[in-house]
């Protein structure tokens, strides 16, 4: 194998890399102009997801109905929720204690030690 013999398998090399790189490209660009057209439609962006136009982003990622739905700290939680500490979500009318929802068994154990404390010694 002389000199000639290298030169051409590193064009080679280069000329298949350089296709890959292109046929990537076109891939990515079908995506992107995929992408474009459902904005167009009523849709937005919510991350890496798209969110129809019956739909809000909540947190990044995370589609949910407009209609029937509270974001509350990234998350989908049931309409007209109260929104606790990120994650917790409590029923509608209902109130939250130290971050949690007031009916959880976590806010329910507290409750009862407050009144424990309360009246134990």
């Amino acid at each position: 194998a002389g000199p000639a013999t290298e030169e051409t398998s590193s064009t080679r090399s280069k000329v298949d890399r350089l296709i890959a790189t292109l046929k990537a490209l076109k891939e990515n660009t079908k995506d992107l102009k995929e992408q474009l057209q459902g904005l167009q439609q009523g849709f937005t962006i919510c991350g890496e997801r798209q969110c129809s136009g019956e739909e809000r982003c909540c947190g990044t990622g995370l589609c949910c109905p407009k209609a029937n739905s509270t974001c509350c700290g990234g998350i989908c939680c049931g309409k007209d929720a109260s929104c606790c500490s990120p994650g917790f979500c409590a029923m509608p009318g209902d109130t939250c204690v130290h971050g949690l929802p007031w009916n959880t068994v976590a806010a329910k154990n507290e409750r009862y030690m407050e009144h424990m404390h309360g009246h134990g010694d």
